[in-house]
């Protein structure tokens, strides 16, 4: 047994050493300078969060500082000193697949970034989001129609909503975040959400402890209502939703290797 640590333990700190090698490259990353093709491989295997875009067509990869995504052979990469990427928590792709968002530590404040899928290398993030009611945030959603992004706060269960538009980086007042929305605990229909999605007619909040879905009509004329996850192939036991489109959820298992489809239930209009 003795001989077999021995043997190991050269392999796993060299591992640790390739890693510390890529985190550096991406920090020091500039257009000129590359990073080498095995550290997207560590990456991939280290992952602290993955994101497919609801076509699949995308897949995006995170670990501390390095941040990348594949789309249908080519590779997007975002690193250097520009991106004021930190530790990366999490990554959103919005439905239309054009924004990439992060949520990450930075100096001990959350923060989270947005990113043009558009765009590759050194670069500042399009939009920032940062401050105190931004501090406990576990997930996003984009609404295309309304140009408005989604948090879910993950200490007091309430999501808000500010426009796409905002920054916290701007000087005046009026162009930083304000809250156009608000939903309360109350209001979400579930007692702590775990993730959230848009469509272009709701708010779908996902309680991974209740696997139920509280469906918040955008528009007050329609009514709110729980939905049930019934997916009996996952033995009910659903970590993550995405949405497919207006219609369908896909629901997978924490490590994703297995999934289903649910249909999402019509919201009813309020009786006069």
């Amino acid at each position: 047994m003795k001989f077999i640590l021995l043997f190991l333990l050269p392999i796993f700190t060299l591992h640790a050493a390739d890693m510390e090698m890529c985190l550096t490259q991406a920090e020091d990353f500039k257009n000129k300078n590359g990073i080498e093709a095995e550290c997207f491989s560590l990456v991939k295997a280290a992952a602290q969060s993955e994101q497919k875009s609801s076509s699949q067509k995308i897949q995006a990869f995170a670990y501390k500082n390095f941040l990348f995504a594949e789309n249908q052979g080519q590779r997007l990469v975002i690193a250097g000193d520009k991106t004021n990427l930190g530790e990366i928590h999490s990554i959103k792709i919005s439905q239309n697949e054009k924004w990439l968002a992060v949520i990450q530590n930075n100096a001990d404040k959350k923060e989270i970034l947005v990113f043009p899928t558009n765009r590759n290398g050194n670069i500042a993030p399009y939009k920032v989001y940062a401050g105190d009611e931004f501090q406990n945030i576990i997930d996003l959603a984009f609404h295309e129609s309304l140009a408005e992004i989604y948090f879910l706060d993950g200490k007091t269960y309430d999501v808000f909503a500010v426009s796409e538009d905002s920054d916290s980086r701007m000087l005046i007042d009026s162009q930083k975040p304000i809250k156009l929305r608000s939903y309360d605990k109350n209001d979400l229909m579930v007692k702590k959400p775990s993730q959230i999605e848009l469509t272009n007619e709701s708010l779908l909040v996902f309680d991974e402890n209740e696997q139920k879905l509280g469906i918040i009509p955008i528009d007050k004329n329609l009514e709110k209502h729980v939905q049930n996850i019934l997916a009996p192939g996952l033995k009910n036991n659903v970590a993550k939703i995405r949405l497919r489109d207006n219609q369908t959820l896909d629901v997978f298992t924490q490590d994703e290797t297995e999934k289903a489809q649910i249909e999402l239930e019509r919201t009813k209009a309020k009786s006069e």
